[in-house]
């Protein structure tokens, strides 16, 4: 319920406010905004593979820097970067459901900033007539998902706060 221990990782040996339960102070933001993520997942087999991508497989996934540009083994290898975004073409290669059918979904983009100050990420190039809006906000927990007139085109920036996660969702074509 979003009790921080404050800071204990060990505090089974403690009997004070560390681990005392404040039912009356639970932190209902973090609560709505994790059910909010479990029904994101639950409405998107993007998110619920099947298999792990390997080989061939991985390339239905795709890499970039905050500049946009594809990751190559220098920015892999770079001690300093804090920051990375992640393609999931919902279209690619679909996992198929138990009746069959394939389990097409929406495009999504993960922008992942483990820096300590905010950071513009520009949205790289993955599909032509790509339109994203924000579903989750990692950083403002009560931020609702995007509507029409706040989509996003390739080249625009998304802001991530510090530390933070923005999820992104580009419709499916057709």
């Amino acid at each position: 319920m979003g009790r921080t221990q404050q800071g204990n990782n060990n505090a089974y040996c403690q009997d004070n406010e560390i681990t005392w339960f404040d039912w009356a102070s639970a932190d209902t933001a973090l609560k709505d905004f994790t059910k909010n993520l479990i029904a994101l997942r639950r409405a998107h087999p993007v998110f619920r593979r099947r298999r792990f991508l390997t080989g061939v497989d991985a390339t239905q996934l795709q890499w970039f820097t905050p500049a946009g540009t594809p990751m190559d083994g220098g920015n892999w290898a770079d001690p300093g970067a804090r920051a990375i975004a992640i393609y999931l073409d919902g279209s690619d290669a679909p996992d198929r459901a138990e009746d069959g059918t394939l389990l097409v979904d929406d495009d999504f983009l993960v922008l992942v900033n483990s820096w300590w100050e905010p950071l513009d990420f520009a949205l790289p190039d993955t599909r032509p007539q790509a339109r994203w809006r924000v579903e989750i906000d990692s950083y403002d927990l009560a931020s609702p998902p995007g509507t029409r007139e706040d989509e996003r085109k390739p080249g625009d920036t998304v802001t991530a706060g510090p530390r933070s996660v923005v999820v992104l969702r580009s419709g499916h074509p057709g």
